[in-house]
This record gives C-alpha cells, sequence and structure tokens, in this order.
C-alpha cells in the first residue's frame, strides 16, 4: 500500500504568468517594457513629458545626460555591415538614383513635346 502512493503523482497547478497581471487581461508590449525599465529611463522618461520651460536646469542636464549615454551606447553596439553588403547597397542606391533620374528626364521631356505640339496646333 505504501508503495502505492508512492508510484501516484501529485495534481498540481502552476502558473507562469506575469506577477500581479489579471486573469484574462493581456498587456501591450508597451505595457511590458515600461515594466522593465529601469528608475532612472522612468525618470527620465517622466520628465521629457513636460515642457522646457518648466524644467529646472538639473532636470534638463538629467535628461541630457540620458539621452546621450543611450545614444552612445546605441553606436557602440551596433553591428557592423560587411564589406559585401556595404557594396552591395552602395550599388543598389546609385543604380537605383540613375534610374530615377533616367525616368524623370523621359517623363519631362514626354511633357515638353506634348505642351509643344499643343501650342503649335
Amino acid at each position: 500500500m505504501n508503495d502505492e502512493k508512492n508510484n501516484q503523482v501529485e495534481d498540481f497547478l502552476s502558473h507562469y504568468g506575469v506577477l500581479g497581471m489579471k486573469w484574462g487581461k493581456r498587456r501591450s508590449r508597451a505595457e511590458l517594457a515600461k515594466a522593465r525599465q529601469s528608475s532612472d529611463s522612468k525618470k527620465v522618461s517622466s520628465l521629457t513629458k513636460r515642457k522646457p520651460s518648466e524644467l529646472t536646469n538639473k532636470q534638463l542636464q538629467e535628461i541630457n545626460k540620458r539621452l546621450n549615454m543611450e545614444q552612445q551606447y546605441s553606436r557602440l553596439t551596433a553591428k557592423q555591415k560587411s564589406k559585401g553588403r556595404k557594396f552591395v547597397e552602395d550599388v543598389l542606391g546609385s543604380a537605383s538614383k540613375e534610374a530615377i533620374k533616367n525616368y524623370t528626364s523621359k517623363q519631362m521631356a514626354k511633357a515638353l513635346e506634348n505642351t509643344l505640339e499643343k501650342k503649335a496646333k
């Protein structure tokens, strides 16, 4: 009888949801991102909602410092493009510019011819 108890699996309910979330309610990505924000980031985002004239010099400095650090971090952690990708982007960019120039000049020439023909008649 004791062996039967050991072989039985206990039934239990486990929940792997988000802490503080209500059943049946979904949170948007913005709400989830806001919940993961650091206290410094929350402070700066609340300050940026106000007009600059309403902020003190110290608050403006905090905002600028935080935004500069975020930009620096983005630049430093940006993935470098490979030489091949750069080459392809350059070629496609210049080819598309050339195609647009050709198309535009043809359309302008047609419009000019139509205008001249109308005036000649």
